[in-house]
């Protein structure tokens, strides 16, 4: 199967190689999530410049230096969820075999549905007048 089709595609593997070594995908706990905000530094700012830099002189080399830091902050992703080396990873992956395990560890832990409870979640906080005690949305 082609990679873009896997990408788009589900599937019901447990586990990736990455270089060498047969990883499982990972189940994503609390633990997990804690370890990744850990590790996950530059992905929201790297989004921000990109779209400050759309349209200017400047934004193929923003692209390019962001796609750089963003190859950077998937092999810390990988390393923390695979407990692989992250230069283990740099040395002995591809770009595939980071992407699939991404991909299948997104898949097997439903991020959309995750980022659909947190968006449904922070809506019930927006801020309002309180009117009577209650917040008005």
């Amino acid at each position: 199967m082609n990679v873009i089709s896997r990408l788009f595609n589900k599937s019901d593997a447990d586990s990736v190689v990455i270089g060498d070594k047969t990883v499982p995908v990972p189940k994503l706990t609390i633990a997990k999530w804690r370890q990744l905000f850990d590790v996950v530094e530059a992905l929201p700012q790297i989004a921000i410049t990109m779209l400050a830099a759309r349209g200017s002189e400047q934004f193929t080399a923003t692209v390019m230096a962001a796609l750089q830091l963003v190859a950077d902050e998937a092999i810390r992703i990988v390393s923390v969820l695979t407990e692989l080396d992250a230069e283990y990873i740099e040395e002995h992956a591809t770009i595939n075999d980071v992407l699939e395990f991404i991909r299948l560890t997104a898949e097997k832990n439903d991020l959309e549905l995750t980022l659909k409870n947190v968006k449904a979640a922070l809506g019930r906080f927006k801020t309002g007048p309180v009117q009577g005690g209650v917040a008005s949305n």
